[in-house]
Order: C-alpha cells, then structure tokens, then sequence
C-alpha cells in the first residue's frame, strides 16, 4: 500500500507547521507573572475586639445592627410615650 504523494506532502507540511509552532505555543503556556502592590490606605484604622460593645453611632452596618445581631438601637427619639403619635409620612 502507498501513501499517495499529495497526503505525503501535507503530512510533511504539518509537521513542518507543528515544529514551528511548537516554541511558540509551549512559551505562551507559561504562568504569567503579576506585579502585586500595596492596597490604597483608605484611612480607616483598624481595631482590636474587645467584646464590649461599640458606642451607638446611628449608623446599621448590617441589617441586624452590629456584628452581635443584637438588633438593639439606643437612639430615643421614638419612645413608648411618643410611639402612638407617629403617622405615615
């Protein structure tokens, strides 16, 4: 059985293709490397826990209050004296 001289051509021609690339494609699978730089201060400041709790600001951080989902305010400009007054604004 003989390889007819075209598919023997482009046998040869694929491989001459798979050489030639080969280098190419091996240093294109190489990890790339990143330059990593320090994050921007964002000029908070960071604090220990001391496991009290932090003085009442009027801000929620989380739907449940604080990180404790103590679900407790002390602000009292609405009070059990005061409640029956309010109306839909």
């Amino acid at each position: 059985m003989s390889i007819a001289p075209n598919r023997l051509e482009g046998k040869r021609l694929a491989a001459i293709i798979f050489a030639i690339c080969l280098p190419a494609i091996a240093t294109s699978c190489r990890k790339a490397t990143q330059q990593v730089e320090e994050p921007a201060g964002t000029g908070g400041q960071i604090r220990s826990y001391t496991g009290a709790m932090e003085p009442d600001d009027g801000q929620w951080v989380r739907a449940t209050k604080d990180y404790a989902n103590t679900r407790y305010s002390s602000l009292d400009q609405i009070n059990t004296s005061n409640v029956a007054n309010l109306k839909v604004a």
